[in-house]
């Protein structure tokens, strides 16, 4: 099935990229580089497990100041109010209509009924508390046309406002969202790097040759090129990387385009 695949990309391709005068191109720089690109990600890039848990143990702290600045504001139990009552109508709807004699269905008591805690990872509770509770503008929406409260928008909304609360919550959220990222997405796969008896866990991406418009890199499984590098935490997830010992690690760029 590969060898029939190939053949066919092959058959289609081959011509298109003739036609567009790309040959010259494919055979003097994409084909020579898939060797050292398979070096690369055979290889991988060296870290030190002792400053990956350090790190993992300082954005963890991070992540929880944040949490603790949200957690303390009154504005929350005005935001757990709402999804409280919103999850009691929602209990109450669901039951009437999944019941044979809806007209018999009674709410259950508002006393009794599960108190809901705001989470400051959820995408639905966070506009609740941004849009309805501190009444800020919607200035960005969601390709499903819904309020957004990604860290582009959250920041821009720090300046559409003067209260200081509401700005520390704003830097709040965003600041636990960057950390829970970093945790979630990268740490967990540096954790699943390589053992290699040197001291060392190795993590080995994938680099697509191809895999862009303008004929640079790309990188998944993780994305090694969507590293944290200058934010708050570039730092801090740079002194994982560290050669074994009787190497040296270093680095070489052009300048800025």
């Amino acid at each position: 099935m590969d060898a029939l695949a190939t053949h066919y990309v092959y058959d289609k391709y081959h011509p298109i990229m003739v036609a567009d005068q790309q040959e010259q191109l494919y055979l003097a720089l994409m084909k020579p580089s898939i060797k050292t690109i398979i070096q690369m990600e055979l290889i991988g890039m060296p870290m030190c497990p002792e400053e990956l848990q350090r790190a993992k143990q300082e954005l963890q702290v991070i992540a929880a100041r944040h949490r603790q600045v949200i957690s303390q504001s009154p504005l929350i139990r005005q935001t757990e109010a709402i999804l409280t009552e919103r999850a009691w109508e929602k209990d109450y709807a669901e039951r009437k209509k999944k019941a044979k004699h809806p007209d018999k269905i009674e709410p259950k008591d508002r006393a009794t009924f599960p108190f809901r805690v705001f989470n400051p990872n959820s995408g639905p509770q966070i506009p609740v508390l941004v849009y309805e509770v501190m009444g800020l503008p919607v200035i960005d929406t969601t390709p499903t046309r819904q309020p957004a409260v990604g860290a582009d928008t959250l920041e821009k909304l720090i300046n559409h406002t003067d209260n200081p609360e509401y700005q520390a919550i704003l830097a709040a959220l965003m600041g636990n969202a960057e950390a829970q990222k970093i945790l979630s997405t990268f740490i967990t796969a540096f954790e699943a790097g390589m053992d290699k008896g040197d001291g060392r866990l190795w993590l080995q991406g994938s680099f697509n040759l191809g895999g862009t418009l303008s004929g640079r890199l790309s990188s998944s499984d993780p994305n090694m090129q969507n590293l944290p590098s200058g934010s708050t935490y570039g730092k801090l997830v740079k002194s994982i990387f560290q050669a074994p010992k009787g190497w040296i690690f270093c680095g070489a760029d052009f300048a800025s385009l």
